[in-house]
């Protein structure tokens, strides 16, 4: 008889007369194919065989490495990935698989990286109120809409058109081309070497630079509820704060540090954080926010615009070492004609110089359209470190704007 203590770990240890009545179970009250077992509650492919012995042959994997394990075993005949992947290698190995494949996503992004990667079969992940990934539930049947059609939609037009910017859309541009450029210690080319320097040089803050029109209100709010970066004191010790970065459009204030700060003559705005406790704190982007503006919801913007396009869901984005010069992807556009979004449009760009765009911008939502959105993966610094920022933004509207970019 073998001793539990005498086993070589790591092991699995399964009462057998348990496992035999749980099995029996499911297969009385859960038949064949309505029965999806999920693999992570054992991590076996010998307990998967069991469970397909008794006509389970749908499994439910968390990780891409469960599913490789499951499909090398020869258990791939219905394989679904619960948790959304967005890495294109991992998207690829799975496309390889000798198995038929199903992910889950939340978002136009999340299937148009699994179409990259020639996945094509993916189910609408819903969120339901755990905190975990998911669409909102009223976004479901129209994400899933969207992506059918742009199978078949035209190529977006190019030239220069009045643009609107869907809050997924938004605070991406938010991040890139105010969120970066405002932070000082990059302004003193302490980031050079890595990830560049900034057009927002401390003349502009002395000469009243104007950064966008009227309307543009940006400030680095580390007081945010909800925002992925909203604490109560930085790694400095200096409290939570709402910090104006852009005032009626004219530039007023950065991002800073106790070390930095001085050197404008003012106090730390509180942005300094590290990742862990291995790394030296840099200055971060708390949640830098566009603010809204009372009057005009998103849906009235839309209808006073006579002719444009309306562009939604972040795709990718490239911007300069200076943070000057920007390109922008989405996965959708929707095309305005005489107030109303019409035709849809796929793979559409837009391109511009940051201060010139933002000094476009004739039309800002109210807090109808006002959203928390960020990224939990903005990289800063050698070594590298990365950081939870967040970013609250309605929708708006930019005149003039280059559309069309790149070949296709």
């Amino acid at each position: 008889m073998t001793v539990v203590q005498d086993l070589p770990t790591p092991a699995l240890v399964v009462d057998a007369d348990a496992f035999e009545h749980n099995l029996a179970a499911m297969a009385f009250a859960l038949p064949g194919a309505r029965c999806r077992p999920h693999v992570k509650a054992h991590k076996t492919v010998a307990l998967a065989r069991e469970q397909a012995a008794r006509g389970h042959r749908t499994f439910t994997c968390a990780t891409p490495r469960e599913m490789e394990g499951m499909a090398k075993a020869g258990l791939g005949e219905d394989l679904l990935l619960a948790n959304e992947v967005v890495d294109p290698d991992r998207l690829r190995r799975l496309a390889e698989l000798d198995a038929r494949v199903t992910i889950a996503v939340d978002s136009q992004a999340t299937i148009d990286a699994a179409a990259r990667a020639g996945l094509d079969e993916v189910v609408i992940d819903v969120f339901v109120g755990m905190p975990r990934c998911g669409c909102p539930p009223d976004r479901a049947g129209p994400l899933a809409e969207e992506a059918v059609a742009l199978l078949s939609a035209p190529q977006c037009p190019s030239g220069r058109f009045t643009v609107i910017l869907d809050p997924s859309q938004l605070y991406m541009q938010v991040h890139e081309s105010c969120g970066h450029p405002s932070e000082l210690d990059r302004v003193y080319g302490t980031e050079a070497s890595y990830a560049g320097t900034s057009f927002l040089t401390t003349d502009k803050l002395d000469e009243g630079f104007r950064y966008g029109s009227d309307l543009v209100d940006i400030v680095a709010d580390a007081t945010a509820p909800g925002g992925m970066g909203t604490f109560g004191w930085d790694d400095e010790g200096v409290a939570a704060a709402s910090v104006p970065i852009v005032r009626n459009g004219i530039f007023v204030g950065y991002l800073s540090s106790r070390e930095t700060a001085p050197r404008i003559g003012r106090q730390s705005g509180g942005a300094m954080r590290a990742d862990g406790w291995n790394r030296i704190p840099l200055i971060r982007m708390t949640n830098l926010n566009l603010l809204p503006k009372p009057g005009m919801s998103l849906d009235d913007i839309v209808a006073d615009t006579d002719d444009g396009f309306y562009l939604a869901s972040n795709r990718s984005w490239s911007i300069d070492d200076r943070r000057l010069n920007f390109q922008f992807a989405t996965e959708i556009a929707y095309e305005i004609k005489n107030g109303k979004k019409g035709r849809l449009f796929k793979n559409p760009t837009y391109t511009g110089i940051t201060y010139e765009f933002w000094r476009s911008c004739d039309a800002v939502g109210d807090e109808s359209s006002y959203v928390m959105l960020g990224t939990p993966n903005c990289g800063k610094g050698e070594p590298g470190q990365t950081g939870h920022v967040g970013h609250a933004v309605p929708g708006a509207r930019f005149r003039d704007v280059q559309v069309g970019v790149g070949k296709w």
